[in-house]
């Protein structure tokens, strides 16, 4: 009861918080290909919830963003945006880098600056430093040709960069900040196989502000499946510890209607509001429910106010199994084959089971919140696995 009564109480501390405030002004990183439905949703929610800028994927190695939907969507709501430019290799010619900005900004989109992404190894610092510089010159100097009636020619965009937290213990990393307007540290997906490393990221926030006091900082707010089938989720009490230490804020990623892999807006407002009263709480349960045909509904309910990982189940006494998502199946425990989340107050049918007439009365479903063990045999949506009677 005690419990209870705790979490309901930091909920209204969250509502109370989040209905007084305004617009906060943290960034969000758009990691879109095109304007679908949800998209142009999350976008105009983006300008309702936050006065900061949505950072959009304009280059990735090979890839560059010309869609047009996602132009028109941003250009119309006026979004302030980064143009984000993932780089394996540093070019020696920046001229795509450039057509790419200009691109953009002749179709109106009002981009504030130029995000460079690029995983530099700590070796190699002090090139990266004098590319930067140059790039940055280059940057100055282009100024968009033609003009639209949203596009200020010749407004001067910023550069800005992602950084590592494995830079900071070389001195080489204050000259990679020093040629940029803005720096973003990030912290997530940085040591496997942990998503987000609370007290490594809190020790590199504090680092990196030494030398940049107005860092931002990437957040995670997905999850995250890796190749040999371990979920990996961004726990909202983990990354409200870690929002304590950051003064600015971008979110990867913004939310959207119908991703089920992220975060939901309530969940990522509440963290960012009030990051301290985000308690350590599961309130995540699991049930069986009785069809009435001879089969069962394994069903997953999360009790909290904010989104909560999908767990797997183990579920004793059945003889055999279907599941409603795609999913696996390791001895007993049936789980879903992509990490996801249950939504505040949400609910999620994992699949059903059809209990064993040998083991009358045994049957049972619980939580399994440790690691798997692998290979597992696999179960497509609505396939099913007989198991051995008994179990």
């Amino acid at each position: 009861m005690q419990r209870v009564i705790m979490m309901a109480a930091a909920t209204a501390m969250m509502a109370a918080t989040m209905s007084n405030a305004q617009p906060a002004a943290f960034d969000a990183y758009l990691w879109a290909r095109s304007a679908s439905p949800s998209v142009q949703r999350a976008v105009t929610a983006f300008g309702q919830h936050s006065r900061g800028r949505l950072h959009v994927v304009a280059v990735d190695d090979a890839f560059e963003q010309r869609d047009g939907s996602l132009v028109r969507v941003l250009a119309q709501r006026h979004t302030p945006v980064v143009l984000t430019m993932r780089l394996q290799v540093l070019p020696d010619d920046t001229t795509r880098l450039t057509d790419t900005l200009r691109w953009w900004q002749q179709r109106g989109v009002q981009v504030d600056a130029v995000e460079i992404d690029h995983d530099c190894p700590t070796a190699g610092l002090a090139t990266y430093a004098r590319w930067l510089s140059s790039f940055g010159a280059v940057l100055r100097a282009t100024v968009p040709t033609g003009e639209t009636a949203d596009t200020e020619v010749g407004v001067e965009v910023g550069l800005e960069i992602t950084a590592l937290p494995t830079w900071l213990n070389d001195p080489a990393h204050r000259a990679v900040f020093a040629a940029a307007t803005n720096v973003t540290l990030q912290v997530h997906a940085i040591t496997a196989p942990a998503l987000l490393d609370v007290a490594a990221a809190r020790r590199a926030i504090a680092m990196a502000t030494l030398a940049w006091p107005n860092l931002r900082v990437a957040l995670p707010s997905y999850a995250v499946t890796l190749k040999g089938g371990q979920p990996l989720h961004a726990r909202p009490a983990d990354v409200a510890a870690v929002r304590l230490a950051a003064n600015g804020v971008s979110w990867f990623r913004l939310p959207t209607d119908d991703d089920d892999t992220a975060w939901d807006w309530s969940t990522l407002l509440a963290v960012d509001s009030a990051p301290g009263v985000i308690a350590d709480t599961d309130a995540v349960t699991v049930s069986a429910v009785d069809d009435g045909d001879g089969t069962v509904r394994v069903v997953v309910d999360n009790g909290l106010a904010l989104a909560a990982p999908l767990p797997a189940v183990r579920v004793m006494g059945a003889e055999s199994m279907d599941a409603i998502i795609p999913g696996r199946l390791v001895g007993t425990t049936l789980s879903s084959l992509q990490a996801r989340f249950l939504l505040p107050h949400g609910s999620a049918v994992l699949g059903w089971a059809r209990p064993s007439s040998s083991a009358a009365g045994a049957f049972h479903v619980t939580r399994v919140d440790d690691a798997l063990p692998f290979p597992a045999a696999v179960l497509p949506a609505g396939g099913g696995l007989n198991l051995p009677a008994g179990h």
